[in-house]
């Protein structure tokens, strides 16, 4: 486990990466702690991969993760994508690229249960 607060995966050759914040901080109103941060980690991840950091999954990626701050620092550094973790999903006449929802999956979903999910998100989560 790393000791700084980020880290990256690169399982399969996806560009997908994690970054990690130290939970529970109050957040500074211009955003300059979030920003020293995101980017520190993004130089830190672009330099070990050899790749750019294309998304950033928020710190336990509720909806009090992110906010205008973050939204503005990740479009300044060419993040194209911010996951949050608190449910939902999004249709085409809302979407946020920097509040992408993912929903929890563990070995007990089945596969046909997987499928319903992706049908049918409505029944399966809430907005």
């Amino acid at each position: 486990m790393p000791t700084s607060p980020c880290h990256a995966s690169n399982s399969r050759r996806q560009r997908d990466w994690t970054r990690s914040l130290v939970e529970n901080e109050p957040r500074d109103e211009a955003g300059e702690e979030q920003e020293r941060e995101i980017t520190g980690c993004k130089r830190r991840i672009e330099a070990e991969l050899g790749e750019p950091m294309i998304s950033l999954s928020y710190p336990d990626g509720g909806r009090d993760s992110f906010d205008g701050n973050t939204r503005r620092i990740l479009a300044e550094n060419d993040v194209e994508f911010g996951f949050s973790y608190y449910g939902g999903y999004r249709s085409f006449s809302d979407w946020d690229p920097y509040d992408v929802r993912r929903r929890w999956l563990s070995r007990s979903v089945t596969r046909d249960r997987f499928a319903l999910m992706l049908t049918l998100p409505q029944v399966f989560t809430w907005r």
